[in-house]
């Protein structure tokens, strides 16, 4: 397999989201991470390394850097989508820990920063092909999402199986505690605390109010043209009604003069022949 920049630079940014807040994370506890890019799917698990470790008192020089610090890392493998394979790997934390190890072992006490290639790696298969989980899914815009510890294993199973069958494109991330992460709608499946899927679903609803509400109050078009030429109209019908008013007027007040007229001759005449 063959990774331009650009395609690496997309998986590096989604797995650096993976890791908000990931001192949340419980002990034993691990993040699942799936990601689909391309024609290839990423699936792994995040967490810090100690959460991946077996009792073998050997591994625990992994577990913290030379300042004390805990290490945590994403430990995955890359495939190649393929929709006529009906079943999956199996991947778990002791799966990855032995990839981890064959690998990384032999440079791990080096003091250079070093990168090295991976290798192809053997894995079982499941043998059925994952059915649908039994975990409630509460839907939001953009986003699945289960309750964290609900049945993440049959949850990251049923959505590796999707991946891998160029069914959609999965980015589906398991117990996510930073609500930003979730509400800017990074991963489009998700496992996450209920608190997280109320305020979803919440401000989902409160959206789609806000969208109704909008819709209701667009203006009608339609009416304001009828209501318009109802007003263009109307000036006309009283102007024609003006017109006929001062008509009318000028007749009283000209047959009004005419009879002062007539009455001031009259006058004028017996004035006269006194």
């Amino acid at each position: 397999m063959r990774f331009c920049t650009a395609l690496i630079d997309k998986i590096r940014k989604q797995i650096l989201l993976s890791t908000s807040s990931i001192d949340s994370l419980q002990e034993n506890e691990v993040r699942q991470l799936i990601y689909s890019c391309d024609n290839y799917v990423i699936a792994g698990m995040v967490s810090f390394l100690k959460n991946f470790a077996d009792s073998n008192k050997d591994d625990k020089r992994f577990f913290y850097d030379i300042k004390g610090r805990v290490i945590f890392a994403f430990v995955g493998l890359v495939f190649e989508k393929d929709e006529t394979n009906q079943k999956i790997p199996t991947i778990n934390k002791k799966v990855l820990w032995d990839i981890f190890k064959d690998n990384i072992s032999d440079i791990w006490e080096r003091t250079v920063i070093e990168f090295k290639r991976g290798v192809t790696a053997k894995l079982d298969f499941e043998n059925e092909t994952p059915f649908k989980p039994s975990a409630k899914a509460e839907n939001v815009p953009g986003v699945t999402m289960y309750l964290s510890g609900s049945d993440d294993s049959s949850i990251f199973s049923y959505w590796l199986s999707r991946a891998m069958n160029k069914e959609e494109n999965v980015s589906f991330c398991s117990n996510i505690t930073d609500f930003r992460l979730v509400k800017d709608k990074q991963f489009n499946v998700i496992t996450t605390t209920p608190n997280i899927i109320q305020r979803m679903k919440m401000e989902a609803s409160s959206t789609e109010n806000q969208n109704h509400s909008l819709r209701s109050h667009q203006p009608d078009f339609t009416s304001e043209k009828k209501t318009s030429e109802n007003i263009e109209k109307t000036p006309l019908t009283v102007q024609m009604n003006s017109t006929d008013t001062l008509n009318t007027s000028l007749i009283i007040v000209a047959v009004v003069l005419l009879y002062i007229i007539i009455i001031i001759s009259v006058l004028i005449i017996r004035l006269l022949t006194q």
